[in-house]
């Protein structure tokens, strides 16, 4: 399995990697939300362009999560960690939960289930609360425990972060903030070889965090212009990871 690589093509099955291949997964898919451009704010002006659509009917869209879940069960370690993140969303007027889809896979379970507190919202509603939540799931392959790092415990089950700033330097309309990655990643204790998997590159804030913190990594994007900016994003993350190797040590 060649790996430090975006593949620039849609994830499918993820027949290119052998079962059992990765340990880490942490990756957030498109939410099927219509984003439009909207010219009032700094980021999102584009959507997601033509190549990945994000307003299927929602079944066609529960359906294929739950095969991507299961493609991620089969690829993934006995020991290891997939972080999925994604929300609550309004269609059609009633709130739908991941939890309808979570459910129907077989090839993974949900161990916990962390809560990102955003702080504000950019969605702007007048008949209901603001929308400032997202939530990492956090699923392991049936009848395993994941690896942890007991170190990271202090974090507890509610994530403090606000990814605007990013959002608004990144041109792409819904980037991680790179603390969440690297705090999947830490968490799941990953030996040196281990692969990280993304199957929604997007930005390539995933693979930015393998590359911080040394852990080789896999991804697939099928926009072409957010493969050669997650390329170009890498390159940067590898050359201040090898600045910070080669830096003396004071004392």
């Amino acid at each position: 399995m060649q790996t430090n690589v975006i593949h620039p093509q849609a994830c499918g099955q993820l027949a290119e990697l052998p079962d059992e291949s990765t340990h880490t997964v942490v990756t957030s898919p498109p939410f099927n939300l219509s984003y439009r451009p909207q010219r009032s704010k700094k980021f999102n002006l584009a959507g997601y362009g033509d190549t990945c659509p994000d307003r299927l009917p929602e079944p066609e869209y529960q359906d294929g999560q739950v095969a991507i879940l299961d493609a991620l069960g089969r690829v993934l370690a006995p020991d290891g960690s997939v972080f999925y993140n994604h929300k609550d969303r309004m269609v059609a007027g009633r709130t739908i939960s991941p939890h309808e889809w979570l459910g129907r896979v077989k090839g993974l379970v949900l161990y916990q289930t962390i809560t990102i507190d955003r702080g504000s919202s950019h969605n702007v509603d007048t008949v209901r609360l603001p929308p400032t939540t997202e939530y990492i799931y956090w699923l392991c392959k049936p009848g395993c425990r994941p690896r942890f790092n007991k170190s990271c415990r202090r974090w507890g089950l509610v994530w403090q972060v606000c990814p605007h700033f990013e959002t608004a330097k990144i041109n792409h309309p819904a980037p991680f903030a790179l603390a969440v990655p690297l705090r999947c990643i830490m968490m799941s204790a990953p030996q040196a070889s281990e692969v990280v998997l993304d199957p929604y590159a997007g930005s390539g804030t995933t693979a930015v965090a393998a590359t911080i913190l040394g852990q080789p990594y896999v991804g697939y994007e099928v926009n072409p212009d957010y493969v050669a900016l997650a390329g170009r994003r890498i390159a940067d993350a590898r050359a201040l990871w090898s600045r910070d190797q080669d830096r003396p040590e004071t004392g």
